[in-house]
């Protein structure tokens, strides 16, 4: 029952690492939704007890090994990770032709399904990171080449947040 949902993630976590590239989709066939959602409903397994809900990284190195990752990773392999969404960042730094990421918690999967929705609904990652904390885009801010520096997360660090926007972007991330 295990190995099946591994399979279920491999399938969505093939569509979170590759739903921001354009030239990627051109690379590998698409799965449409009808038969994504067929796989997740057949192959996944209810939730289980864990002694500890471990669904968001707690790898406070990644920063730190993401440049010898870079170094050392050849582009166009495979990309596997276990875990939580802390391999998102790797496979947008890594840019593997195809990424599976596997969670034994049926918690993380609806977690990587959010994910997989939001990545579906930006076009860059400032759109991303808008959507995730339901903030409204901060105009001209070209991020291209600046993925650490702060200047997203500093933009986006405004008071308070509208229920309106909040409530439309849940929306959509359900649909």
């Amino acid at each position: 029952m295990r190995r099946r949902g591994g399979i279920v993630f491999s399938a969505w976590a093939l569509w979170l690492g590759l739903a921001t590239s354009a030239n990627a989709q051109a690379r590998l066939p698409e799965l449409d939704d009808e038969a994504f959602w067929r796989l997740i409903g057949e192959l996944s397994e209810p939730d289980g007890f864990y002694s500890d809900d471990n669904f968001v990284s707690n790898e406070l190195g990644l920063p730190r090994v993401l440049p010898a990752l870079e170094q050392t990773f050849e582009p166009g392999v495979v990309f596997i990770g276990v875990g939580p969404e802390q391999h998102f960042s790797y496979v947008a730094a890594l840019q593997p032709r195809i990424a599976f990421v596997v969670d034994i918690r049926r918690q993380n999967a609806m977690e990587h399904l959010m994910y997989k929705a939001l990545f579906e609904m930006a076009d860059d990652r400032t759109a991303f990171v808008s959507l995730l904390f339901s903030r409204p885009e901060p105009p001209e801010l070209d991020m291209q080449g600046h993925g650490h520096d702060g200047r997203l997360r500093n933009k986006l660090e405004l008071p308070g947040i509208g229920r309106a926007l909040s409530t439309r972007q849940g929306h959509a991330a359900r649909e």
